[in-house]
């Protein structure tokens, strides 16, 4: 949305090309890292992101990416334990 968050994402994009340049077998898994990346930055700078509104606890909490590490990932109350969107899915 802002200058900050575009370049808090390039920043996150750029370090995990290398990560990508010493495993290329490893890109299935870039966009999954990518997103915890940019999640535990801004989670760093005190924002929740993103929040989860799927479940009915009250208490202010994220979503969180499943797998860590695989292919396809999606996001998921962990609260609940329900998954809610496919990554660049969320509504």
């Amino acid at each position: 949305d802002d200058a900050a968050m575009v370049s808090l994402l390039e920043d996150a994009v750029a370090e995990r090309q290398w990560w990508l340049d010493q495993w290329p077998d490893g890109a299935e898994h870039i966009a999954g890292l990518v997103a915890q990346d940019v999640q535990d930055r801004l989670v760093d700078s005190g924002v929740r992101w993103p929040r989860c509104t799927a479940c009915d606890d009250l208490h202010d909490h994220e979503l969180r990416i499943e797998p860590e590490l695989g292919p396809d990932p999606h996001w998921v109350c962990e609260r609940a334990g329900i998954s809610v969107s496919p990554l660049g899915h969320l509504t």
